[in-house]
C-alpha cells in the first residue's frame, strides 16, 4: 500500500464464533445428505417403473409361447410399446398364425388320407 497511497501496510483480522462461522458448513451437510437420499430414492423409483414397464411385455410374449407350446395356435399377443417388443410381438403373432395355418392344413389332409383309405378299405371287403 505505500507505493500506492503513502501509507503504512494494514493488517485487517476479522473475528467471528467458530459456531457461527461453520454453520452454514453444518446446513450445507444436512442438506447435502438430504439431496443423495432423495436422488436414491428417485432413482430407485425411475428404474423399478422402466424394468416394470421392460418385464410387463416379456411376460404376455412368455404366456403366448406356454400357449402355443401346448397345443393352442391361435394365441395372439398385443403389445403397444413402439419398440423392440412390439417388433417381437407382431413377429410372434406372425409365426403364430403361420403355424396355425399349417396345423390346420396337416388336419385336413389327415382327415382326407383317412377318408380315402377307409373308403379303399371299405370297398376292398366288398371285393372280397
Amino acid at each position: 500500500m505505500k507505493g500506492g497511497f503513502l501509507q503504512d501496510h494494514w493488517t485487517i483480522v476479522a473475528s467471528e464464533a467458530k459456531v457461527d462461522a461453520l454453520s452454514s458448513m453444518s446446513d450445507f451437510r444436512r442438506s447435502f445428505l438430504l439431496v443423495i437420499l432423495l436422488t436414491l430414492w428417485v432413482t430407485l423409483l425411475l428404474s423399478l417403473l422402466q424394468i416394470r414397464k421392460t418385464l410387463v411385455p416379456l411376460e404376455k410374449l412368455h404366456e403366448a409361447t406356454r400357449k402355443v407350446a401346448q397345443g393352442e395356435f391361435g394365441s395372439r399377443v398385443s403389445v403397444q410399446s413402439k419398440d423392440e417388443f412390439q417388433d417381437l410381438a407382431t413377429s410372434f403373432n406372425f409365426m403364430s398364425a403361420r403355424i396355425e395355418m399349417q396345423v390346420r392344413s396337416l388336419t385336413t389332409r389327415n382327415e382326407i388320407d383317412g377318408a380315402i383309405l377307409s373308403s379303399w378299405i371299405w370297398i376292398r371287403s366288398c371285393m372280397l
